[in-house]
């Protein structure tokens, strides 16, 4: 039995009544006999394909390649739209059974996640640095100071923000990049690839998450942070115990589509669920493309609102002067030294004052004599070079503005079907 198996099963009463997706796509009930006897097959076919990391229609393809592979139902695997569905659910089936990893099936549907990263300033932290070295070229007396750079302050939250659609991309984007934030815009359904990536990336922070996520508000909508967060539960259960992360709604909800007085469309004939969200809602459907349309400062404020309670917007600014009273505090016991060895450092001095002289003595004799002799030198005059090329290789033109209007003509029509 699969570990989110027992869990479930654990939970006591039926299995339907901790089922959150459908009993086929629920990751806590995918742990039956068919779909592991499905799952083991891919695996022993992956094996045979010695594969590592590939994505689902390459899977597909490097499965045709095999000769006369047979499927666990006894036909062969073919190149066809009933076998390329069947892969696509066994290997959602494998990967959360445990047969294949996660990893190893990469993402070609969704984009991959636009991720703000803090600036990476590099060298940072304080130090007392001397500039000594560079008596050799420039003699004077060497400073002693102190460096300072705040490192960039690492937040309390690490937080994401999941859009149904890439077009709120230039609405949300700058926002995650003043929060510091995860931005995913998949189109439509986030893709397992995808979520495994934002969770595991997450783990990997160590920091508590918090995930807000926008959607229209239609029964599609509706269920994607549903689906989302029982994803996440599952993974949580499965690979990533230590986590701490939440699952927000975050946009579209009925209250803003009513106070916002956005506009509503008519649920397509096919919406199998619009008896059920009439009757829940009484309303028809509406789009987050609206709201981002049409009031995208409104969308903006309702993010923010969402994400200002977990970021501290004076952080950068408190470590900034953290730092800088620790260099002050430091410059002063500079000061505090230096009387300790002002005899060295005027000994010092007098060496450097020695140096100076012999220096300009040398330029004072040298500088004549090489003017000198630079005067009699008269430069040689370099051969001129042309570009090279061959002619007969060029290609031949669908137009060229050097040929006739009647030849450029009869050639662009010649190139008409």
């Amino acid at each position: 039995m699969s570990a989110l198996r027992e869990i479930i099963k654990n939970a006591g009463s039926s299995l339907d009544s901790w089922t959150v997706m459908s009993n086929m796509t629920d990751p806590f009930r995918l742990d039956t006999p068919a779909n592991n006897r499905n799952a083991e097959w891919l695996a022993a076919a992956w094996k045979l394909c010695k594969l590592t990391e590939i994505h689902a229609r390459g899977l597909h393809y490097s499965l045709v390649s095999l000769p006369d592979l047979i499927k666990p139902d006894g036909g062969r695997y073919l190149n066809s739209e009933r076998d390329w569905l069947f892969l696509q659910t066994t290997v959602n089936h494998a990967r959360w059974l445990g047969h294949i990893d996660f990893d190893a099936i990469t993402d070609e549907r969704n984009a991959g996640p636009e991720l703000y990263l803090p600036p990476d300033y590099g060298r940072c932290g304080i130090e007392v640095e001397h500039d000594a070295e560079r008596l050799i070229y420039f003699p004077r007396m060497p400073t002693i100071d102190v460096f300072c750079q705040a490192p960039h302050a690492r937040q309390a939250f690490r937080l994401i923000l999941i859009g149904e659609k890439s077009s709120l991309r230039n609405v949300l984007r700058p926002i995650c990049q003043k929060y510091e934030a995860e931005l995913i815009l998949p189109t439509g359904e986030l893709s397992t690839t995808l979520l495994h990536g934002v969770v595991k990336r997450a783990a990997a922070d160590g920091r508590p998450c918090r995930l807000f996520y926008l959607s229209d508000f239609d029964p599609s909508g509706l269920h994607m942070p549903i689906e989302v967060s029982r994803k996440i539960q599952a993974l949580v259960d499965l690979k990533f115990p230590d986590l701490d992360i939440e699952v927000h709604r975050c946009a579209l909800s009925q209250l803003q589509v009513k106070t916002l007085d956005l506009p509503e469309t008519p649920l397509k004939d096919s919406e199998k669920r619009a008896g059920k969200w009439r009757e829940r809602f009484g309303c028809e459907q509406t789009e987050i493309d609206a709201l981002a349309t049409l009031q995208a400062g409104v969308l903006a404020k309702i993010v923010e609102k969402d994400l200002s309670p977990y970021f501290d917007k004076t952080l950068q600014f408190r470590q900034m002067r953290a730092f800088e009273r620790a260099k002050d505090e430091t410059a002063k016991r500079i000061e505090l030294i230096l009387p300790l060895f002002q005899k060295r450092l005027d000994e010092a001095q007098e060496l450097i004052d020695d140096v100076i002289g012999a220096q300009e003595e040398a330029y004072r004799f040298a500088s004549p004599l090489f003017e000198r002799m630079a005067g009699r030198v008269i430069p040689a005059i370099p051969e001129s070079v042309e570009p090279a090329f061959d002619a007969s290789r060029f290609a031949s033109p669908m137009f060229s503005s050097r040929d006739s209007f009647e030849t450029s003509t009869t050639r662009l029509r010649g190139e008409k079907l």
